[in-house]
């Protein structure tokens, strides 16, 4: 009897210590950090500018955002799982922080308004949208970019949802329209990938009328308004926010502050948060931003005598070469996209119109 005793202390003591782990991981150290469902979710559009979005957002220190996509709601595998698994994808947070995450399948895959209203009929739903014509050619220009990468051929654009959104267009020569700057130190082989792609965009992009092959997914994709009126029939107005891509490039403050008074967060990010990079053509990060001391040099921190400090910027690919297109296909497609980008323009006063 003592024996039996004696182990059943033991087991209730294993399960007590077993609950308070299960506890802390949940809890976090402090007690206060705990893991929770987002109370808003970047659901879009590819290659529109949702990993710039999500890091600049997160300068603002009351959001906190999942450290990677999750494809919880598009990928039917993770949306089996439950929605405990989809928490636990989450970062801790304290009370009065928010938590978002961001995976940019969403807007365009059926079922995943539905899905995400069902978990939380009042959560908060951000789209950024750019130029479709710019995105097509990023997300093209991605593929080609992953090829070179694994030295191997595909026809599937199904590469991953890194965003070019502070790609700069501005460099163009008189044959072509939107083209990154070559790099004088690009081998043969690479360059030949380019050449041979700028024909397969083509062949894509047209059919064998002429006309503009509308059932390319990658076309697709940047029919806005389409995906955007079965949010609409699911989600009030009011909980959707619209992200300017191209007014986010130019001015990534003026979009973030918009944001964050749509989040509800205390206003926090600022344009002196934000320089200019020449080189790469787009905005990055500052010290200030980065939230060190000026003296710091950690984590790509500013020493006031550090004259060798860079900004942080995203990821190599960004500003990265893209497929070259010709000025009068570029000019088919505008015309092709002016009708949705009109309806776009209804639905959220973005004006996606491209100039030039």
């Amino acid at each position: 009897m003592v024996a039996m005793l004696v182990l059943f202390v033991l087991a209730r003591a294993g399960y007590n210590q077993n609950r308070e782990n299960d506890y802390m991981e949940t809890q976090g150290v402090d007690g206060n950090k705990v893991k929770r469902l987002p109370e808003a979710v970047i659901v879009g559009c590819r290659k529109s500018g949702t990993r710039a979005l999500m890091k600049f957002l997160q300068v603002n220190k009351a959001v906190k955002g999942a450290q990677k996509e999750v494809h919880f709601f598009d990928d039917d595998r993770n949306y089996m799982l439950g929605l405990e698994w989809y928490k636990e994808q989450m970062p801790r947070t304290e009370p009065g922080e928010l938590t978002i995450e961001k995976s940019p399948a969403y807007f365009n895959t059926r079922n995943v308004p539905e899905r995400i209203h069902e978990m939380n009929s009042s959560i908060k739903i951000i789209v950024i949208f750019r130029n479709p014509v710019t995105r097509l050619i990023s997300d093209f220009s991605q593929l080609v970019a992953n090829r070179i990468d694994v030295n191997e051929n595909t026809s599937k654009l199904d590469g991953d949802d890194e965003d070019d959104v502070l790609h700069s267009d501005s460099a163009e020569s008189d044959e072509y329209g939107r083209q990154s700057g070559s790099s004088a130190n690009s081998s043969a082989e690479e360059n030949s990938i380019w050449l041979r792609a700028e024909q397969e965009f083509e062949d894509h992009v047209l059919r064998p009328d002429g006309g503009i092959n509308d059932q390319w997914r990658a076309i697709k994709l940047g029919m806005y308004s389409i995906y955007l009126e079965r949010w609409l029939a699911i989600f009030p107005r009011s909980q959707m926010h619209f992200v300017d891509g191209e007014r986010l490039i130019i001015e990534p403050h003026v979009e973030l502050q918009k944001l964050e008074t749509f989040l509800g967060v205390p206003r926090f990010i600022r344009q002196d948060h934000f320089v200019f990079n020449n080189k790469k053509g787009f905005f990055c990060l500052n010290a200030t931003a980065l939230g060190g001391s000026a003296h710091s040099t950690s984590g790509g921190r500013r020493r006031e005598d550090d004259r060798n400090w860079q900004p942080h910027c995203l990821s190599r690919s960004k500003g990265r070469r893209h497929v070259r297109v010709r000025r009068d296909l570029l000019t088919k497609l505008d015309e092709f996209y002016q009708p949705f980008n009109e309806y776009l323009y209804l639905l959220t006063g973005i004006n996606l119109t491209r100039v030039g």
